[in-house]
């Protein structure tokens, strides 16, 4: 940030040098208009009816004045050029003006697209809300948990196999297989961390990796839901090798 002392008693030069590194310091604050976004309402622009009031808005990152007037459907940019006579007799352009005010034009912004910025001081409060409010509906829908557990081949592990997930741990604690069928397996799965309440339903899906001939006969049921995991039975009539992992979710009862 840029600062300058001008009321010093011994004079100075006030010259086209310094404007110009004024123009420059103030043209730094406009970038804070950045943090509203695009199309935002800064200030101001009070709905009144038939009328929109004053107020400032942001454009493509410029910080630019409203003028507020009799509402329309889209608002436009103006500029007014001002000329002044300089030393040498000529005149020069001197004042640039950009404003935005209700109009038509080909380059016509819609004011439905305009939000207001609400202030940063109130943004942590409405989160919070908010947060309260997605909390209040995900225990009124009972939700627990989701996740994942990999199986791969239901035929042909040993009693005893683990597999550990990122969350999880799966085992394979019973099997019946041979004969024409791909088998049947038992898993206890451990959750890492604990559930709130041991009293839910599961739902499952199959996710598969391979030919679906394969795959399109695997049935899945469980069983024994505790807080820190539940067992899990697979059913698999195909004898050809499988990667296969079950999708869950959990719901309070």
């Amino acid at each position: 940030m840029k600062t300058y002392n001008l009321n010093e008693t011994e004079g100075f030069n006030f010259g086209v040098t310094v404007l110009s590194n004024l123009q420059e310091a103030y043209l730094t604050y406009s970038q804070l208009s950045k943090i509203a976004g695009n199309k935002a309402i800064v200030s101001g622009c009070e709905d009144l009816g038939t009328t929109v009031g004053d107020g400032f808005v942001v454009i493509d990152g410029e910080f630019l004045e409203f003028k507020g007037s009799i509402k329309q459907t889209t608002v436009v940019i103006k500029q007014e050029d001002t000329q002044r006579e300089y030393e040498n007799g000529v005149m020069r352009p001197f004042e640039t003006y950009r404003y935005v005010t209700f109009g038509s034009a080909p380059n016509a912004i819609s004011w439905d697209s305009f939000k207001r910025v609400p202030p940063l001081n109130e943004i942590p409060a409405q989160l919070n809300a908010l947060n309260t409010k997605i909390d209040g509906f995900i225990n009124a829908m009972g939700f627990l948990r989701k996740g994942e557990i990999f199986i791969g081949d239901v035929n042909g592990k040993a009693i005893g196999w683990e597999y550990i997930g990122s969350d999880y741990k799966v085992k394979l604690i019973n099997n019946t297989g041979g004969g024409g069928s791909g088998g049947d397996d038992l898993y206890q799965v451990t959750l890492n961390t604990p559930l709130e309440d041991a009293n839910y339903r599961i739902f499952t899906a199959i996710r598969y990796t391979g030919n679906y001939v394969s795959n399109n006969d695997v049935i899945v049921t469980t069983s024994i839901p505790t807080n820190t995991g539940f067992q899990l039975s697979v059913r698999e009539l195909s004898m050809d090798t499988q990667s296969i992992t079950i999708e869950y979710i959990i719901f309070k009862k």
